[in-house]
């Protein structure tokens, strides 16, 4: 599957585009897949120790459609998974804990969440799962 880098509100860098084929190659014929998820996990992220945070991108078409990640809210064994930023590039919007806004205000917010993201999986923090839909 080749992704595609172009056309999107949000500045998509080439190192995440990179990052995501990369995972991608791990799983045969996925240009028959109607949609390709990927989670991005630490598996040592806990509520009680932290850690860095779980990350899902959807692909429909070869375009990224949504990239949300995910932290726990709560304490103990109340504790569980929110999402904490939501990316919908096809919807047009972008969550933060829960408010809404245009996609077009978050682009800061993307750029360093990109940022810190590729790094982080750039040096191994995350196991990858990628399911096909």
């Amino acid at each position: 599957m080749k992704l595609s880098a172009c056309g999107y509100v949000l500045p998509v860098r080439k190192v995440l585009i990179d990052l995501i084929t990369s995972a991608l190659q791990s799983k045969p014929k996925l240009d028959r897949a109607e949609m390709v998820v990927l989670n991005f996990r630490d598996p040592s992220y806990s509520p009680q120790t932290g850690g860095y945070h779980p990350v899902e991108i959807g692909i429909v078409d070869s375009r990224i459609v949504y990239i949300t990640e995910f932290s726990y809210v709560g304490c103990g064994s109340f504790s569980e998974l929110v999402i904490e930023l939501d990316f919908e590039f096809k919807a047009g919007v972008f969550q933060q804990m829960g408010h809404h806004y245009p996609i077009e205000r978050g682009v800061e917010l993307f750029e360093m969440w990109q940022r810190n993201f590729c790094h982080y999986a750039g040096n191994g923090i995350y196991s990858v799962e990628v399911t096909c839909c």
